[in-house]
């Protein structure tokens, strides 16, 4: 598969796969010499971000990137994974793309509001967005359920048989517009060059 990159908005992090927690922690120390009142967060923050990575790792992504602010209320955060997907139409980029179209326009008994999916161009090639939002299904007895706000992009590679999905989430709807601004910038950013993932 082609080697995938893009670029991440300043206070984010990045996942870095072999050696995540030294990584982070460095990032985090990093981040608080510039911002001292990040400080008392970091226990948390760190917790929060291993947790992200983890997840990253089980969905076997080839990046990942994420936001974890303090905010008065908690704490802002977001997520973007990058991860390779199959092509049920190899080498045919119409017909992937119809394809993409005809599955993410079935409505989901756990989305919140209506789908939103459009075929989007993109440097590293035509795309299909899809913006959701959704209940998730990780809710325990008693427990309420969690929403989370999804603007995820399917990017069929050329000449490959391979889909590169972005996935940008968070479960913070109070600035979900606003990090749909900075998921759709970097899906702007993402170069795709010849190589082995």
């Amino acid at each position: 598969m082609s080697a995938v990159t893009f670029e991440l908005p300043p206070r984010w992090y990045w996942w870095d796969p072999d050696d995540p927690e030294a990584a982070t922690a460095r990032d985090l120390d990093a981040r608080i010499a510039q911002r001292p009142a990040v400080a008392p967060a970091r226990h948390i923050l760190l917790a929060v971000l291993l947790r992200l990575w983890d997840d990253a790792a089980d969905e076997q992504a080839i990046a990942a990137g994420a936001l974890a602010e303090p905010a008065p209320d908690g704490i802002v955060l977001a997520t973007l994974v990058a991860m390779a997907a199959e092509r049920t139409h190899p080498r045919d980029e119409d017909r992937e793309i119809a394809a993409v179209l005809e599955l993410l326009r079935t409505d989901s008994p756990f989305d919140v509001r209506p789908r939103e999916v459009a075929v989007v161009d993109l440097p590293a090639g035509r795309a299909v967005r899809l913006k959701r939002v959704a209940r998730t299904d990780t809710a325990g007895s008693g427990e309420s359920e969690g929403v989370v706000g999804m603007v995820p992009r399917w990017v069929p590679l050329r000449d490959e048989e391979a889909l590169l999905v972005l996935a940008g989430s968070t479960p913070c709807l109070v600035a979900a517009d606003e990090l749909e601004t900075v998921f759709d910038s970097v899906a702007r950013s993402v170069t795709i060059e010849p190589g082995v993932v």
